[in-house]
């Protein structure tokens, strides 16, 4: 994946085994090279024993200095100086990974952008510091210790991702957004110099205030990250966050829908209701350039092992999206180079009550509390992963304990989610484009502070500002399903991914199996078929009536009723799919690197 990598002695001094570290950086590099048209430069502070190597789009590799502050060094990405009167690395903003020299302090430093965009991962070998934007590369470091991080593993499969400071080896860690690490002293110092904390400075502008400064903040911010409007595309679905991306663009380009370009990708554009039709009667409305991509699981073992080892098995994304990547190769070829992406941080799902409701929301849940799982597993090894998973999550959840819910659910979203899941999905794009996510610009996010709770539950703010500014795209209707794949029901019937999962499963040799039970994973395979039975009808009864019931409850008493339902929802079972997606990353990774 493009980015910074690189090696720093710890002591600030020059290294004793040059050749040794260059080897080392020459194999991680061979690594991280994924595309041809990569550029790649190099920076040598001899003296202080650091070698700092750029990869990828000539575009996004570019210096940085700043005399006042006496610090110097190379960034990949778009870095901006922010306000000047703002202390270092506060003052920074933009998608960016950075390396420096700050001879004022006498230290290095490595920084991540507030939403880590571009990834840094690093690990100490021999008094040396190495830094990549992927694990794989990392692991290419002579003497680099390849040891299971437990609690890691334990939210990978209780969450389908990581959080975000982890990786599944206990010697590799990553680099939250908002962080920084300096090296001084001899010493690693991990320092936190923002914090996604919504709502935090509420002042008195009221909501159509806000609602102005926001459609004035995405306005602003699509039209810089847009660039040159024939070599991007943007991905459009059926829901508000990338038609108002959309909505933006066409302003920057005077109306001209026939200057942009979109795509979008399902199992049929024609079935309606669905993300890739909505999307498609949009751009044909507007006169954009619209590509539609065909999603197709023949080819799923191939595509998913590819995928999983790009990402590093960071999260659950690639079992159910095994093909972005192709459809990603599909758009370089075409001559687009740059993607724009529309995750975004404007309010997670409904209003939380309790702590326990935020976390449910968000997905966050220790390994140790879901229902029938430790069946699956080996028995000591499940309980190493369940404690040390619990301990993670304990951590987790006293960091926000303080903060009001609906703040907590949306940190967690942020910190967590967009960190971790949804940034994996995002590393299919950057391998080979320029890639962009204008909804969580720097200025969006800092406004976020003083946007209260009641604006955002629902994303009612960014809802009200898109509806009243762009009218004719808020008429269309929401789509009503993704229009992908029904796994479950691949699992049920002959498939190639029912056939690539049979084979998984029946892999005696994997030493996946110290941490799988393999006759129970079968079990699983081999299970009941999903088809409806003919008292399904009682099973969909219960539902309708215990959810009448939840909501008259919650009417009554919220607080209660969203700690019981969090409860609930932190002991709900896998799913059956949900179960071998997991497994099948987890596989996989344990395949490739151990």
């Amino acid at each position: 994946m493009p980015g910074l990598f690189g090696a720093i002695n710890l002591q600030l001094t020059a290294n004793p085994d040059c050749e040794r570290v260059r080897g080392n950086l020459a194999r991680m590099q061979r690594k991280l090279t994924h595309a041809d048209h990569y550029c790649s430069s190099e920076w040598r502070v001899a003296d202080k024993g650091a070698e700092i190597r750029q990869l990828g789009p000539g575009s996004l590799i570019c210096d940085y200095h700043d005399a006042q502050l006496r610090v110097a060094g190379q960034c990949f990405g778009t870095l901006e100086r922010g306000d000047p009167q703002l202390e270092w690395p506060n003052c920074l903003s933009g998608f960016f990974s950075l390396a420096c020299l700050d001879d004022s302090r006498q230290c290095f430093w490595l920084v991540s952008d507030k939403r880590a965009a571009e990834p840094i991962y690093y690990t100490v070998v021999a008094g040396i510091l190495y830094f990549a934007p992927e694990v794989k590369a990392l692991l290419e470091v002579a003497g680099v210790v390849k040891s299971v991080d437990y609690a890691a593993l334990g939210a990978l499969l209780a969450c389908g991702h990581l959080y975000n400071h982890q990786s599944l080896f206990a010697g590799i860690h990553r680099l939250p957004g908002g962080h920084a690490v300096q090296i001084i002293d001899g010493r690693i110092v991990v320092i936190d110099y923002w914090r996604f904390q919504p709502g935090e400075s509420c002042g008195e502008l009221s909501s159509q205030e806000l609602q102005s400064e926001l459609a004035t903040r995405v306005t602003e911010s699509v039209r810089r990250h847009l660039g040159n409007d024939g070599k991007a595309v943007i991905l459009l679905s059926g829901g508000f966050d990338s038609r108002c991306i959309l909505g933006a663009a066409l302003e920057a380009v005077d109306g001209e829908g026939c200057r942009l370009n979109t795509v979008s990708w399902g199992l049929d554009e024609g079935e309606d209701g669905t993300d890739a039709y909505v999307a498609a009667s949009i751009a044909r409305d507007l006169g954009v350039n619209h590509t539609f991509m065909q999603r197709c699981s023949k080819r799923y073992g191939e595509q998913f092992a590819i995928s999983n080892y790009l990402i590093d098995a960071q999260s659950e994304v690639v079992a159910y999206h095994p093909q972005e990547f192709h459809f990603m190769s599909q758009l370089r070829q075409r001559g687009f180079d740059r993607v724009i992406r529309g995750d975004e941080a404007f309010g997670w799902s409904s209003r939380a009550y309790t702590l326990a409701g935020a976390f449910a929301r968000v997905g966050l849940r220790p390994l140790g509390s879901i229902d029938g799982l430790r069946d699956y597993f080996d028995p000591s090894y499940y309980s190493t992963m369940a404690d040390a998973n619990h301990e993670e999550h304990t951590r987790c959840w006293h960091q926000c304990k303080n903060m009001e819910p609906n703040t907590a659910k949306d940190f967690l979203y942020f910190t967590h989610r967009v960190q971790t899941y949804l940034a994996a999905a995002g590393y299919f794009k950057q391998v080979l484009h320029d890639h962009r996510n204008p909804l969580i610009d720097d200025a969006i996010l800092n406004m976020l502070g003083r946007v209260p709770s009641a604006l955002r539950i629902n994303k009612n703010l960014f809802t009200s500002m898109f509806n009243s500014r762009y009218l004719q795209l808020a008429a269309y209707p929401i789509a009503r399903s993704s229009g992908e794949e029904n796994w479950g029901q691949l699992l049920d019937t002959p498939s190639p991914f029912r056939t690539y999962v049979s084979a998984q499963i029946a892999d005696r040799h994997s030493s996946v199996w110290q941490i799988f039970n393999q006759r129970a994973m079968s079990q699983v395979l081999d299970g009941p078929l999903g088809a409806p039975s003919r008292f399904a009808w009682k099973s969909r009864t219960r539902k309708v009536v215990l959810g009448a019931c939840r909501a008259a409850l919650r009417k009554v008493s919220p607080t209660a009723t969203d700690r019981n339902d969090g409860a609930r929802i932190l002991r709900r079972k896998l799913d059956r799919t949900e179960l071998l997606m997991r497994f099948l990353v987890v596989k996989n990774w344990h395949d490739t690197f151990l």
